[in-house]
């Protein structure tokens, strides 16, 4: 009786195992801004680097960010030698699955929470949603997913900004 109870064991655990591996968020792996962006100074003056957002959405629940900076306007050249700052902001993600938009289209339901480092700025957590249509990914206006910028907003709308997608690279 006691072989039975534990193969029975070991079959649940196997289907539930199974089962998990099949709700990975289609969100995850690498995204980029679909247009380069031209760089401004502190004064808002252009410079001569372009630039272009990569996101990275990982299988432990963290949203990464860095932007790769061109000599040119279509993001072929790479710049070298650019020294970036490091980000002291942490952001997460929970994706909370499958649901249909008030656009009438199949997207998914996102929580980021942005976690700052700094002892003045409290944590912000944002719900909003995404659609993934040919590999482009739109996110709500809450979400700012852009080649110089990233963040969340609790002011902003959840609707779907079709303006400002990533794409697989």
């Amino acid at each position: 009786m006691k072989k039975r109870n534990y193969s029975t064991y070991c079959l649940f655990l196997l289907l539930i195992g199974c089962n998990g591996s099949s709700n990975k968020s289609p969100l995850l792996g690498s995204w980029v801004t679909e247009s380069c962006k031209q760089s401004t100074n502190s004064s808002g003056e252009p410079q001569d680097i372009w630039l272009r957002g990569l996101y990275q959405f990982t299988t432990k629940g963290k949203i990464l960010y860095d932007t790769d900076k061109y000599e040119d306007s279509d993001c072929i050249s790479l710049k070298n030698n650019i020294i970036t700052s490091e980000n002291t902001i942490n952001f997460t993600y929970q994706d909370s699955g499958a649901v249909v938009l008030q656009e009438g289209i199949d997207g998914g339901e996102l929580l980021i929470e942005m976690n700052p480092e700094s002892p003045i700025l409290e944590p912000i957590s944002v719900k909003g949603f995404y659609t993934i249509n040919n590999g482009t990914l739109c996110l709500s206006d809450a979400f700012t997913f852009e080649a110089n910028r990233f963040g969340v907003s609790e002011l902003s709308s959840d609707d779907i900004d079709f303006n400002n997608c990533l794409i697989r690279p």
